[in-house]
């Protein structure tokens, strides 16, 4: 059997094979820059429109996957050119001995919003979590959940709350904790400011320092600076004042079947719900730069787990959600006013597609259930447009039994030109190419996440490290 289908379009970054960017090959793994809006692997409406597929079709090889990354964001994709490779490293990610880093765009001034979560000091907790839990409430001889199996529900659940940690602490770039100064008003507010102003650059915060040091440095004395302890000194001094802004805080998938993710304490879930679906999380913030024109921040983002969506969610319940990310408090077309009016035009004329596709399906089944016709070019613009709903078996009918399969006429061209889709555009092109400009203006064309950096350390006691280029939109107010 062969399947003719109508994929929703994707980004690539050229008209030509490859389509995406590389950025390391060998023998053992294929790393490239994935962009955003497309699939990894095929699932659900795309398939041929996936990166494994546009890979594969290229470089003539089966490739695995070794980590995930959502549809909607870009960066970093790590590929095994076998399955002992994808097992081997996939196994790093799985031990968390894989750091993930990326860059986000968010929403106001981080971390000024911040209003749920409560801080985590020494005065109420005994130490601050590790991945999301209390490190003193696991079992430290294999390292898993200290949880009796018990048919007592309630006690396990109970269990689980206590053991995954919510609130956020602050660290300096040396790990020295950093808390509210005693006996202050508004301590907390002002330590959250401080968070705000440590503000440097990606290269800092990726732990690329020399250039960093020496740029800060450039009116004192150079010999000074070639001295291995002075350079050492200052990097500490650095790092003391890059401030890290923690977040533990679970999460669930909430609906599988259509990928609703939530985060929170979950103190209301049902005990069942929760042993079976609540999992840690934590992930770690550093203030990149601000740009006030659009009050949006660049943040580098340290996941500690790897939760769904779990960044998109620790930051929509900070209140600092990815400025263009509509699933998780984020607007479509965010500081783009022309952009933001167009899509509302565009979602009402698709509004009215429906509307008048399913009142003119009812008035031409009455006259002729066999009629399949294309609006004419006089009417609106939403009664031009290609019907938007599944085929009738009348319409089916309709396009097949006179079908014959031409002389030399290839099975892709066959179905093309019997398929239902197809046939309701007919020479429609104009018409074709305005409902791809209204389903462009109202869907995401992506979202400001950007996978940077990943290092891996193998169970060979190999380390390596591999960086994607900074993506458009975090030159942000760069200097």
């Amino acid at each position: 059997h062969t399947v003719h289908r109508h994929e929703p379009g994707v980004a690539v970054h050229s008209n030509q094979s490859p389509f995406v960017n590389m950025v390391y090959s060998d023998d053992q793994v294929l790393v490239v820059d994935k962009p955003s809006t497309l699939p990894i692997h095929p699932c659900g409406g795309y398939h041929h429109q996936s990166l494994i597929k546009l890979l594969e079709l290229t470089g003539k090889q089966k490739l695995y996957t070794i980590h995930r990354l959502d549809r909607l964001t870009s960066g970093l994709v790590i590929l095994g050119k076998s399955s002992n490779v994808a097992q081997e490293w996939g196994k790093a990610v799985m031990n968390r001995t894989c750091q993930k880093v990326y860059l986000a765009r968010v929403k106001g001034k981080f971390p000024l919003n911040v209003i749920k979560p409560r801080l985590i000091n020494n005065d109420t907790a005994p130490q601050y979590p590790s991945n999301g839990e209390w490190a003193h409430l696991l079992n430290s001889n294999n390292n898993t959940r200290n949880i009796e199996s018990t048919e007592n529900k309630k006690d396990e659940a109970m269990k689980r709350r206590k053991q995954n940690a919510y609130g956020y602490f602050i660290t300096d770039g040396n790990g020295g904790n950093v808390i509210p100064q005693p006996n202050q008003d508004n301590a907390e507010e002002l330590l959250l400011q401080r968070v705000f102003d440590s503000q440097f650059d990606e290269n800092v915060w990726l732990g690329q320092q020399e250039e960093a040091s020496q740029t800060q440095n450039h009116n004192e004395d150079h010999s000074a600076e070639n001295t291995a302890d002075m350079m050492e000194d200052e990097s500490k001094r650095i790092k003391q004042k890059m401030l890290w802004f923690h977040l533990a805080c679970p999460t669930r998938v909430a609906q599988h079947k259509d990928g609703i993710c939530e985060a929170g304490e979950f103190d209301t879930l049902d005990d069942e719900v929760y042993v079976k679906g609540v999992k840690p999380a934590q992930t770690s913030f550093g203030v990149v730069r601000y740009d006030a024109t659009t009050d949006s921040t660049i943040l580098l983002c340290r996941p500690a787990t790897g939760r769904t969506h779990q960044i998109r969610l620790h930051l929509q319940h900070l209140g600092h959600s990815i400025a263009n990310d509509p699933n998780y408090g984020g607007e479509l077309w965010y500081g783009n006013p022309t952009g933001q009016r167009l899509s509302q035009v565009a979602k009402a004329q698709l509004e009215q597609v429906v509307a008048l596709t399913a009142a003119a399906n009812t008035t031409k089944e009455k006259e002729d259930p066999q009629c399949v016709a294309v609006p004419d070019s006089n009417t609106t613009t939403a009664k031009r447009m290609i019907r938007d709903e599944p085929a009738t078996e009348q319409e089916v009918q309709s396009t097949t039994q006179y079908a014959i399969r031409q002389e030399q006429e290839s099975i892709h061209d066959f179905i093309r030109r019997t398929c239902v889709w197809c046939a309701r555009a007919g020479n429609a092109t104009n018409e074709k190419n305005e409902r791809d400009l209204l389903e462009f203006l109202i869907r995401s064309n992506g979202i400001w996440l950007h996978a940077l950096n990943y290092s891996f350390t193998l169970s060979d006691g190999r380390c390596v490290s591999y960086q994607a280029p900074f993506p458009a939109w975090s030159h942000l107010n760069k200097k």
